[in-house]
């Protein structure tokens, strides 16, 4: 079963993706609050999927996305952010993927199954 690590700052919406991509999807779920505890998880634990926020306390998911790529980590990334921050350039950094803030969970499925059927 894939494994997807979640950084999000926010523990309802942290909690909330990780009951439904463990419950209704049936990944094997990790989360952390922060882009700084996530790069260390996956160092210690790679998994075949990162979904993180754009801005957290303590290394936020621009700072996470540039760490995986600088360590030759091709794992997908989606990036979720809630700013009106430019899609392109959210790719140009090394997402490979985004969602704007709010999205609905059947976005976030079809997103992540789009990225892993390719993985």
């Amino acid at each position: 079963m894939p494994s997807i690590l979640i950084a999000e700052d926010s523990s309802p919406l942290r909690n909330s993706l990780c009951r439904f991509l463990e419950k209704k999807l049936g990944f094997s779920v990790f989360s952390v609050p922060d882009g700084s505890q996530a790069f260390d998880f996956f160092e210690a634990s790679p998994c075949d999927l990162v979904l993180t926020d754009l801005q957290m306390e303590g290394g936020d998911g621009i700072d996470l996305i540039s760490k995986l790529r600088a360590k030759g980590h091709k794992v997908p990334i989606i990036l979720m952010t809630g700013s009106q921050v430019e899609a392109e350039n959210i790719l140009a950094l090394g997402a490979s993927s985004f969602l704007p803030k709010p999205f609905q969970h059947s976005q976030l499925s079809k997103v992540i199954n789009d990225l892993l059927s390719f993985a």
